[in-house]
C-alpha cells in the first residue's frame, strides 16, 4: 500500500469512525461555534451542538477534547447517563451514539435516542454576574460592542456546571452556586480562513469575507464585519475575537497575511496595513502607501530588520513601526507599471518576490528578474503568475500553473511534483509541504515520498486558503474551518 493511500485511509476513518491507532490529539477541527443550541452531559463532559459540530468539554482535565462529527448536518443530540454516551439525531432521520471512552461512533437505534435526556437541569438565571466586557440583560447577552445575542438555552449538571449559550456570543460557561459565568468562545468568527500564522504561544488567524449577508435583525451580528483577527492559544484555550469595523483602526477585516515585527501584530488587508498592539488590543491602520491609498497589500515579510509589504501594486517597505509612511523599494521593476506581488522571502541579503509576472528579486539596490541572476532562460518563472517560491539549502522552489518546480543552485530547472493548483510552498527542516486547492502535499526532499492530506480524505471544506506549521502540527485552513494535524503518525 502506497504512503498515499495509507494516510488516505486512516484520515478517513476517523472522519466517519475514529480508527483504533488515531487519537484525538492526532487531528482536530474547527470552525464557527457562536450559535450552540442545545448541551447535553454527565459529571464528566459536556456536549455542546453548534454549527461547526458537537463540541466535547472535558470537566476534569478543564479543557476541550473533541469537535465531534463535523461537516455534518446535525438536527439535535441527547445524552444517556445510564450508558454514558452521545446520541445525535442527523437530518433525515438517522441516528448515531458515541462512546466517550472509546471515541468513536456507530448507528444507533431510534428508540435508544429518543430514551436518552439531557443529564441536566433548568438554570436560574436571576442575578447572573458575566465576566469582563459582556453583561447580562435577562434574556440576552451584550458584549462591549453593545451586540445583543439571545440567550438559547440554560442548564446546570452536576448541580454546580452552569452552562447559558446564546445566539451569536458563543457559549457562556460558570457556576450554577455563585451564580457567574464567563465567555466560553471555542473557535472562528467567520470559517473561511485566509491566514494562519504561529507566534510564540500564540495561534492567529485573519478571515476575510466577501458574501456580505443580510443582517439578522434580532442580533445585528452578521453585517457588521466583513472578517476578523482571531487569536487562540496553542493549546486552543483563551480565544480572542477582534471583529472588523468594530475595532478603531481596524476597517477593512479582508486579512491576508498576518506577522510579528517590534512587538506589534502586522496584518495584511484589501485596503492597507494594519498595526495591532496585543498589550493594548489597538490597532492602527497605515493606508498610504506605493503613492496612493487603501492599496491591496498580499503579504508582510520582515527582512533585515525592515517590514516590506507585497502589494498589488509593487513592493514597499517601514522602516519605523511609529511612522506612517510605507516606502517603495528603491529601484526600477524589471516590469512597467508595476506588478501584483504575491509574496516575498529572503535568501542571505537578497529580497525575492513571488508575482504575478514572474520572480524577481531585489539585489545590490535593483530588481532583476531570475534569468538576470542565473544568466539561463527560465520560462517558468518569467513573465508567468509565480504565487509562492522558498528556499532550501542551495535550491529555490516555485510554483508554476499546476506543478512545484526546483532549480538547484547553477542547474536547470525541472518538475518537482504536479498537483491541483497550489499556491503556498513552505518547509519545515527537509519536509515541503505543498498546498493546493483540494489539500496539502507534504515532501521529503531527501527521501523523494510524500504524504497527502486531502479535503476527499474527511476534512471538512471544499477549497483550502491557507497552511501554517508549528510545533510538529500541520494548520490547514479551508473554507468551512481549520484542520489541526499531529502529522508524526503520517510522515514518511
Amino acid at each position: 500500500m502506497s504512503i498515499r493511500k495509507i494516510c488516505a485511509t486512516i484520515v478517513l476513518a476517523w472522519a466517519i469512525s475514529p480508527a483504533a491507532n488515531l487519537q484525538t490529539q492526532d487531528i482536530l477541527f474547527f470552525s464557527t461555534h457562536k450559535f450552540p443550541t442545545q448541551v447535553v452531559g454527565d459529571s464528566k463532559n459536556a456536549f455542546i451542538l453548534t454549527e461547526g459540530g458537537v463540541l466535547m468539554y472535558d470537566y476534569r482535565r478543564s479543557s476541550w477534547m473533541d469537535n465531534l462529527f463535523t461537516g455534518n448536518a446535525i438536527q439535535a443530540i441527547r445524552y444517556s447517563q445510564a450508558r454514558s454516551k452521545l446520541y445525535l439525531l442527523l437530518q433525515g432521520g438517522r441516528t448515531m451514539e458515541y462512546n466517550p471512552v472509546f471515541r468513536r461512533f456507530t448507528d444507533a437505534a431510534l428508540a435508544d435516542y429518543q430514551a436518552a435526556g439531557d443529564g441536566a437541569s433548568g438554570a436560574d438565571l436571576t442575578g447572573l454576574t458575566l465576566d469582563g466586557d459582556n453583561f447580562f440583560l435577562g434574556d440576552a447577552i451584550r458584549d462591549k460592542y453593545m451586540r445583543r445575542a439571545p440567550i438559547v438555552m440554560g442548564k446546570v449538571f452536576d448541580y454546580d456546571n452552569l452552562w447559558v449559550l446564546t445566539a451569536g456570543l458563543g457559549p457562556f460557561y460558570g457556576s450554577a452556586r455563585r451564580k457567574q459565568a464567563s465567555s466560553f468562545w471555542f473557535g472562528l468568527d467567520y470559517p473561511a480562513t485566509a491566514v494562519i500564522y504561529p507566534e510564540g504561544n500564540n495561534i492567529w488567524y485573519g478571515s476575510c469575507r466577501s458574501d456580505y449577508p443580510a443582517s439578522d435583525v434580532s442580533t445585528g451580528i452578521a453585517s457588521q464585519s466583513n472578517g476578523a483577527l482571531v487569536r487562540s492559544k496553542a493549546d486552543l484555550n483563551g480565544w480572542k475575537t477582534y471583529p472588523a469595523q468594530l475595532e478603531y483602526g481596524f476597517g477593512d477585516g479582508c486579512v491576508r497575511d498576518v506577522t510579528v515585527w517590534r512587538d506589534y501584530i502586522w496584518l495584511a488587508t484589501n485596503k492597507g496595513v494594519v498595526r495591532h498592539d496585543p498589550r493594548t488590543g489597538l490597532f492602527r491602520n497605515y493606508n498610504h502607501l506605493m503613492g496612493s491609498t487603501d492599496v491591496r497589500v498580499n503579504a508582510l515579510h520582515v527582512h533585515e530588520n525592515q517590514l516590506f509589504v507585497g502589494t498589488e501594486r509593487g513592493v514597499g517597505y517601514l522602516e519605523d513601526p511609529d511612522k506612517e509612511e510605507i516606502k517603495t523599494v528603491g529601484g526600477e521593476l524589471p516590469i512597467q507599471g508595476g506588478v501584483q506581488v504575491y509574496e516575498l522571502i529572503s535568501k542571505d541579503k537578497d529580497l525575492w518576490a513571488a508575482t504575478r509576472l514572474g520572480l524577481i528579486v531585489f539585489q545590490k539596490g535593483a530588481w532583476k528578474t531570475l534569468n538576470d541572476v542565473s544568466g539561463k532562460d527560465v520560462p517558468e518563472a518569467s513573465l508567468v503568475s509565480v504565487p509562492s517560491m522558498a528556499y532550501h539549502d542551495s535550491s529555490m522552489y516555485w510554483v508554476y500553473e499546476n506543478r512545484v518546480m526546483v532549480k538547484p543552485r547553477k542547474q536547470a530547472q525541472k518538475v518537482l511534483l504536479e498537483r491541483d493548483h497550489p499556491f503556498r510552498l513552505r518547509f519545515d527542516g527537509d519536509m515541503l509541504y505543498i498546498a493546493f486547492t483540494t489539500g496539502v502535499t507534504a515532501y521529503d526532499t531527501r527521501k523523494g515520498l510524500w504524504t497527502d492530506f486531502r479535503l476527499e480524505d474527511g476534512i471538512p471544506g471544499t477549497r483550502v486558503l491557507s497552511m501554517a506549521l508549528s510545533g510538529g502540527k500541520l494548520w490547514m485552513g479551508t473554507d468551512a474551518g481549520i484542520e489541526r494535524i499531529n502529522l508524526r503518525p503520517y510522515l514518511p
